[in-house]
């Protein structure tokens, strides 16, 4: 955007904010995401998977560091391995993390090398402790995510992270967040809880010179870039790309917008006051106000310098799919990286939508690997 553009958006966007305010108007993040920006920035598949390969990176880094000064001590290594053993509640806590290795157990009870377990230890805890918060289901079963983390640097970056964001897309943290404006507070909270694991099980390192400085790197370097992470994946679940092409419109600017908000709540049950079983486009679910009190009018000519469009009023009443079929994905090779999607609501309807031929998940990422 030019640097002459820029103040107009800003204006605009500040005349959206304001009128919204004003008439005491609330979207779900995802929905107001588009109404005041058509086109966000895309967080393409690659670039979250090679964050996380930088991110594992500094991880290691921080162990290596760490443990340098004590890799020749032979004596040290065991005592640290002994305490570790030891101590029931970094046990506890180390133990329920790394539960689904069993493997990696079996060599802390019989290792081959002391001191490539130390790093291990230190390894797959902060890994696992740092994308917890993905990775447990409602039944708290971990999924295999590390998994696909360690594979994402040798395999496919885009299957791995295909696997993570969809894992991320059930768990009931993250859709929870979609609607929660503080994300910082969440990740405030998480960070302590991680400090508190960590400093625990780093109660055996002490050994280690400059314990507490190499604490605050880890807390300032790597917990800092996970947080940013976890919040551009949040945003690209947000703002996920693929355009919805038309069969019977021409494939211009103003009709493919038309289209995608007239679509994005195919299975978004939002009742219309003005009838009974009516549904209402994303445009009308504005929650905490009664949609018979907005001027339809006044809002989509707000709307209209930001979208370019004054999208169509369309009702849908409860059983009729005839509209659906209005909006049929086009061949996958109409799929672009730069085109938008939203993902909404609960597991239920999100299955609807992944059903349509194949994954669309599977689809974006191909689009996105050309």
């Amino acid at each position: 955007m030019s640097s002459s553009n820029k103040p107009q958006k800003e204006n605009e966007t500040g005349m959206i904010n304001a009128f919204f305010q004003q008439n005491n108007i609330t979207f779900p993040l995802w929905a107001a995401s588009h109404l005041t920006n058509y086109n966000p920035r895309d967080l393409a598949a690659n670039v979250i998977a090679d964050d996380v390969e930088m991110l594992w990176g500094e991880i290691y880094n921080w162990v290596f560091e760490f443990l340098d000064p004590i890799i020749d001590q032979a004596n040290v290594v065991s005592s640290i391995l002994g305490d570790i053993r030891n101590n029931e509640t970094i046990a506890k806590h180390f133990y329920q993390v790394l539960s689904e290795n069993r493997d990696f157990i079996s060599a802390i009870k019989y290792p081959e090398t002391e001191f490539a377990v130390l790093e291990t230890i230190l390894m797959r805890f902060l890994v696992r402790r740092i994308f917890e918060g993905g990775m447990l289901d409602k039944n708290k079963q971990p999924y295999r995510l590390l998994q696909a983390l360690e594979t994402s640097v040798s395999n496919n970056q885009k299957e791995a992270y295909h696997d993570l964001t969809v894992q991320l897309w059930r768990h009931t943290t993250y859709r929870a967040l979609l609607n929660m404006p503080d994300f910082s507070s969440i990740w405030k909270q998480y960070t302590d809880e991680t400090m508190t694991y960590l400093r625990q099980l780093l109660e055996c390192f002490r050994a280690a010179p400059h314990f507490e400085s190499s604490l605050n790197k880890f807390e300032a370097t790597i917990l800092a870039q996970a947080c940013k992470i976890h919040r551009d994946m949040v945003m690209s679940m947000d703002k996920y790309s693929f355009h919805i092409e038309t069969y019977d419109q021409p494939k211009d600017r103003r009709a493919r917008v038309d289209s995608l908000l007239s679509s994005l709540d195919n299975d978004l049950q939002i009742k219309d006051h003005t009838g009974p079983d009516r549904y209402l486009n994303v445009l009308q679910y504005m929650k905490s106000v009664k949609i018979r009190d907005i001027d339809r009018t006044e809002l989509y000519e707000k709307l209209d310098p930001l979208c370019n469009v004054k999208p169509r009023l369309r009702f849908r009443t409860l059983g009729q799919r005839q509209d659906r079929n209005h909006f049929k994905f086009g061949p996958e090779k109409n799929i672009t990286a730069t085109s938008t999607l939203v993902v909404y609501g609960d597991d239920a309807k999100k299955r609807k939508v992944l059903k349509t031929g194949s994954s669309l998940f599977s689809r974006i990422c191909k689009a996105a690997a050309r």
